[in-house]
């Protein structure tokens, strides 16, 4: 099972009575059962303009191992305006008290976001002490890279026990679910062998399958995000981008990439509409691989820098993984039909390596000759090279040079003849006197009476 050890503390978050809550360790998670979105404060800078924002106070923080900073997380608003494919909001004033209730002095530099909107509301907002002004996380574009959005406080020194208030721009895109984390915790994570990968040459040497799995899984984790390097051998590239699988996340999820270099094709998979996803076992996603020309043999494919994000932002590294990926000889495919499989057959149709120089030829029954190829060409026998699968098409016609009167009219005809459009005749116990004057076709020859 793959499994994420923190160095943290048990999650406890205990309740005095109903106005009071003390945490006591972190991560935590506050819902509107904590207070969120906060007390209605009614703000004015004069009668021109009054906005109604939340004040949120939060519970004492009191920790038994003192930390450098606090991460705010936003899972959920009031609105649930998406950003980026995740909640956005906006802070107007945010505050920091220690044990004793003095406030801690902040500036610009103490905070950072994973989730800047570049239109309005910059981080220096966040702390000017002007209620009319605010930090506004990532609304106008979409990111799903980032994961839910969050403000991280890097305090002037390390805290124990403390507490924060901030307001709310307005009362919409207030934030109603929220989780508090040390960005710096330590996360340790056991080396793994959970990414599994397998190459299927679906074309004799120029187009195979890369197929990425896991092994195993944990149901607890909830990501946002999978991104990983393919390092390809030489002469080897994708051809488009990852499908997802559909038992896996294909429908919450997207995929994106490309070449980024000294032929390694990056691959990431994002969560879309805000629904984060749990690293369930089986094929993850598949991709494409072309080329033309590679020498005979065996190659590696290696799978590095495997990380996936989770919904706080924290990065799981799992291990490299590495596969052979086995190249024959380039070959294609020469294909021969013929349009009236009656009226003859082709020699040289098969399978032969790249280049190779194919003579084809194209032999008439009696009573029919070779009229031409569906490429319009009509030299018979003719040579192919073979640089991609090749289909092509032979044409017969009927013979109408060989013309033989039939000198005694009164012999008796076949059962059958045909006329010069094929069509039958009847003619059992006939005799050629005994048929208009025409063109006839009696035993293969063409006959006029």
């Amino acid at each position: 099972m793959m499994k994420k050890i923190y160095l943290l503390f048990v999650l406890a978050l205990t309740l005095i009575g109903t106005a009071t809550a003390q945490i006591t360790s972190l991560p935590v998670t506050l819902t509107t059962e904590d207070g969120l979105p906060g007390e209605e404060d009614l703000y004015s800078e004069g009668w021109w303009n009054t906005l109604n924002q939340y004040r949120f106070s939060s519970p004492d923080i009191q920790l038994s191992k003192a930390i450098e900073a606090l991460r705010i997380t936003v899972e959920a608003t009031t609105t649930g305006d998406s950003g980026g494919g995740y909640p956005c909001f906006a802070i107007s004033e945010f505050y920091l008290y220690d044990a004793n209730g003095n406030e801690i002095e902040l500036t610009v530099d103490n905070f950072e976001t994973n989730a800047q909107e570049g239109s309005e509301g910059p981080m220096e907002y966040i702390c000017d002490r002007n209620r009319g002004t605010y930090f506004h996380s990532l609304w106008s574009w979409s990111d799903y890279s980032t994961g839910y959005h969050y403000v991280e406080v890097t305090f002037p020194e390390p805290l124990s026990k403390f507490s924060f208030e901030y307001t709310t721009r307005y009362q919409n895109i207030s934030p109603t679910v929220i989780e508090l984390s040390d960005p710096n915790a330590e996360e340790i994570i056991p080396p793994t062998d959970s990414i599994y990968a397998s190459i299927e040459e679906l074309h004799e040497g120029s187009d195979w399958l890369l197929t990425v799995g896991l092994n195993d899984y944990d149901e607890e984790d909830s990501f946002t995000a999978l991104q990983m390097d393919i390092v390809l051998p030489e002469g080897i590239r994708a051809s488009g981008k990852a499908s997802i699988s559909k038992e896996w996340a294909s429908y919450t999820h997207t995929s994106t990439g490309g070449d980024i270099g000294n032929n390694i094709e990056r691959v990431i998979l994002y969560s879309t509409n805000n629904q984060p996803f749990n690293a369930s076992e089986g094929d993850i996603f598949t991709l494409s691989l072309a080329a033309a020309g590679i020498v005979e043999g065996d190659y590696e494919v290696t799978i590095q820098n495997i990380r996936l994000t989770t919904t706080r932002g924290t990065e799981i590294e799992l291990s490299d993984v590495t596969t052979m990926m086995h190249v024959s000889e380039l070959s294609y495919t020469l294909t021969i039909t013929i349009k009236d499989p009656t009226q003859g057959y082709v020699t040289g149709a098969g399978t032969y390596p790249a280049g190779t120089s194919v003579t084809i030829e194209a032999i008439p029954y009696e009573g029919f000759l070779f009229g031409m190829w569906s490429d319009g060409r009509i030299n018979n026998p003719r040579t192919i090279v073979l640089n991609k699968d090749t289909s092509i098409m032979a044409i017969f016609k009927k013979d109408n040079s060989s013309v033989e009167p039939l000198i005694v009219e009164e012999e008796l005809l076949p059962d059958v003849i045909y006329d010069m459009l094929g069509r039958t005749i009847q003619t059992k116990g006939l005799r050629l006197s005994d048929l208009p004057k025409g063109i006839y076709i009696i035993k293969g020859k063409k006959v006029i009476k």
